[in-house]
């Protein structure tokens, strides 16, 4: 039996650093984040920058 090339999905290294930078921020395990769909990710990241800018106070940044 043959098997064909696997497809291969690149995200690119700024996903996986968001998947990071989410899970320090919601102090997880960043498996919780890198097992999510890349669309999961970056709603997570417009929430969190979202919530961000309403916790920090301004010139505070």
């Amino acid at each position: 039996m043959r098997v064909g090339p696997r497809k291969f999905f690149h995200t690119g290294p700024r996903v996986v650093l968001d998947c990071y930078r989410l899970a320090k921020f919601y102090a997880q395990d960043p498996d919780v984040f890198l097992a999510k769909p890349v669309s999961a990710i970056q709603q997570h990241m417009r929430w969190t920058d979202r919530l961000l800018e309403v916790v920090t106070p301004p010139g505070d940044s």
